[in-house]
């Protein structure tokens, strides 16, 4: 073996001697050497080895140079600059800025939970449920809700019953609004109703869609789709109510529903805010047919403010008419705090904004270093990337933030005034303009926490899983190609079967989140069955056994073959330093400082006995550095039974080699190889079959219930 001629230890002779022991007098398919480390070689590189980007005794004047000789620069050294350095400098500053992003972090989850208190969810809920989850009377004696509605006669008399809601036989229902009551107290309400409600609708032009010749004579007029070419802008009808407004006009934003999305304008009229009163427009709208067959969706829009908890809430009630019939209703309210920074929380929160501006301008500083220093280098790692989207994340919510505030004191006084009282108060530019604000917000809190485990890389544990996903991205890939094709044909197989009987399938995309929700347990395989009884069935068992149990498990496979890959280069690589190690130094340092000796003492004993490595760790250490697998090294200490105990006997009792060579069980050959891998793949294979027999016999066990019911 190399470095026969060298001094050794003696550890190292006692493993030595052993391995030539147990392996000279049996044939072996690869043969066990042992070679000095080539320095000129390359070793293999995980993740976050290092590139050198300058010589250090040529090129002086290199920014990195400049960055190792100046104190004044080294304020300025970070994370991606420090990895083209020393490992202890890296440990120290990714240390340093992992610190100061944690209070980042912080920072952003104080702003979060003040921008979202708890009141607004509350709030949104008392709004959903008076409008929503009320019962109605349907004109029949019967009793209905928002969401039974599915004829337009079922809409007037819905509209009739959200007046009680919306106004009260009360002071302000009196012919002038704005008379006080005598006794307040008496006669206190939450909610305030802001500006006045107003109705609208979209419709469709007539030969908007082609008649079949066969039927051209039973059918006169032709209503298709909505969609922006086809919708109705012409006046018909006399009163303000029958013409059309476009958006600016209205000042109403477009709005998606459960069909489409539908633009701002429309016919429009107004509620005003006397009970009596708005029954009368109510009924004109209705004997005048204001909703006919060109009718599309009609919207009823109102905002309300709360002056106890400061929030206003903008409510749209939405009725589709689609081409085929029927009414399709929806709502949607948004809840939000327009006017802050009038308590001490609130300036708290203010507080919290500028300092957040001030990291957002030192990442910003740091960033534009990096990019002087390493110039398209930077954008060689997928981090730098995560930090520019950060970025330009915080870009657009400061300018978003400072947006508003402008909008909501510039707007906020007019909408909220008297004079506006007898006109519909359109909040929708301000919610929109807040509603970017919050995805924009959301961008960067998803990221900054992401952009957490960057610093993680530095834990040793975290360096190897790390390690693991960097190296599976690959073969992931490139079997989410067989995995998605798999998958979206069950989607278009069950979009083709139940799409025209079930709501979970009438799509293409929602037949590929039933199809997600299903791999997680939500399912309903009552309503597969009712739909078709033999290919509901089939189907749900198919997208179970391919998709749940086969397809999924090969993704953990591809995880745990790159994490032992992984884990035997870092063993192979030898020791590296991580923070568990600084962090151990810099304790020593301040123990020295403090004078501790006798706790030093202690803690150089522990890491003596440490460092003095077991032998069959040094053996282990050897084989792998001859090429052997994991598992070759198992099979090899289990052949022979080898434990530091019995080599410590072998040492002691000095046993000859013939001895050695008797008492030695036959030599470990290909056969007994492939013999142990068979054995282990059979008993993960039973394991796994047990495990599924289970689950099968939990589902018959629910299916047997959902029978029961039926």
């Amino acid at each position: 073996m190399a470095g026969r001629g060298k001094t050794s230890s003696p550890d190292e002779d006692v493993t030595t001697s052993f391995i030539s022991t147990m392996t000279t007098p049996r044939e072996i398919q690869k043969p066990i050497a042992v070679q000095e480390p080539d320095k000129k070689k390359e070793a293999p590189r995980l993740a976050d080895e290092y590139e050198i980007l300058y010589d250090p005794e040529t090129d002086k004047e290199h920014p990195l140079e400049r960055f190792r000789r100046s104190r004044r620069c080294k304020l300025f050294i970070t994370r991606e600059i420090a990895r083209y350095l020393d490992r202890k400098t890296f440990i120290t500053v990714s240390f340093r800025e992992a610190i100061i992003y944690c209070v980042f972090l912080i920072l952003i989850t104080l702003i979060t939970l003040g921008s979202t208190p708890l009141d607004m969810f509350y709030f949104s809920q008392a709004m959903e449920t008076l409008y929503t989850k009320q019962e109605f009377d349907a004109g029949t004696g019967a009793k209905k809700t928002f969401y039974d509605i599915n004829t337009m006669n079922d809409v007037w008399n819905y509209k009739l019953s959200i007046i009680h809601s919306l106004y009260h036989d009360f002071w302000y229902s009196k012919p002038d609004p704005y008379e006080n009551p005598e006794t307040l107290q008496e006669n206190y309400f939450e909610n305030k109703l802001i500006g006045m409600p107003q109705i609208r609708q979209v419709r469709v032009r007539n030969s908007s869609c082609e008649l079949q010749e066969s039927f051209t004579e039973p059918y006169k007029n032709c209503y298709g789709r909505y969609s922006f070419s086809n919708e109705d802008k012409e006046d018909f009808g006399t009163s303000d109510e029958w013409k059309y407004k476009d958006a600016d006009e209205s000042e109403t934003a477009s709005i998606d529903g459960i069909l489409t999305n539908y633009n701002g304008g429309g016919y429009i009229a107004l509620l005003q805010n006397i009970n009596d009163k708005a029954t009368q427009t109510i009924y004109k709208l209705r004997n005048g047919k204001w909703i006919d067959r060109g009718t599309r969706a009609v919207f009823i829009e109102f905002t309300i403010y709360n002056g106890n908890i400061n929030l206003f809430c903008t409510f749209k009630i939405i009725f589709e008419f689609p081409p085929c019939g029927g009414v399709i209703p929806s709502h949607w309210n948004y809840v939000q705090k327009f006017i802050k920074y009038n308590d001490a929380y609130d300036m708290f929160i203010f507080v919290c904004e500028i300092i957040f501006c001030i990291f957002f301008i030192f990442y910003t500083i740091q960033k534009l270093v990096e990019i002087k220093t390493l110039k398209l280098k930077l954008f060689k790692s997928f981090w730098n990337w995560i930090d520019i989207v950060i970025l330009v994340a915080c870009y657009t919510t400061i300018i978003l933030n400072i947006l508003l505030y402008v909008v909501v004191n510039d707007r906020l006084p007019h909408l909220v005034s008297l004079k506006n009282q007898w006109n519909y108060a359109s909040f929708d530019r301000m919610f929109y303009l807040h509603i970017l604000y919050s995805y924009s917000f959301a961008v960067l809190i998803a990221f900054a926490f992401f952009r957490l485990l960057k610093y993680l890389n530095i834990v040793y544990v975290m360096h190897q899983l790390q390690c693991t996903i960097a190296r599976a991205i690959p073969d992931i890939l490139s079997y989410c190609v067989l995995f998605l094709y798999a998958y979206f044909a069950f989607a278009l197989v069950g979009h083709f079967l139940f799409g025209s009987q079930l709501e979970d399938y009438k799509s293409f995309p929602m037949a590929v989140f039933a199809l997600m929700r299903s791999s997680v347990g939500d399912f309903n395989y009552y309503k597969l069955v009712q739909a078709d009884p033999f290919y509901g069935p089939v189907f749900f068992f198919a997208f179970i056994f391919f998709i749940g149990f086969i397809l999924v498990n090969v993704f953990l496979a591809i995880l745990v073959s790159k994490y032992e890959e992984v884990r035997s280069e870092v063993r192979i690589g030898g020791a590296k330093t991580f923070i568990g190690e600084m962090i151990s130094l810099w304790a020593l340092r301040i123990l020295e400082k403090a004078e501790c000796n006798w706790l030093l003492s202690q803690i150089e004993r522990k890491r003596f006995e440490k460092k003095v490595r077991s032998p069959t760790e040094a053996i282990r250490q050897y084989l792998r550095q001859a090429g052997y697998s994991e598992l070759e090294i198992e099979l090899f200490f289990k052949k022979y039974d080898i434990t530091d105990s019995k080599i410590a006997a072998m040492d002691e009792d000095k046993f000859s080699y013939r001895q050695g060579e008797r008492e030695a069980p036959p030599p470990l050959t290909q056969k007994d190889i492939l013999r142990y891998i068979i054995i282990q793949k059979l008993e993960y294979l039973e394991n796994h079959y047990q495990a599924a027999n289970r689950l099968i016999d939990e589902f018959l066990s629910k299916l047997s219930k959902f029978e029961a019911k039926r």
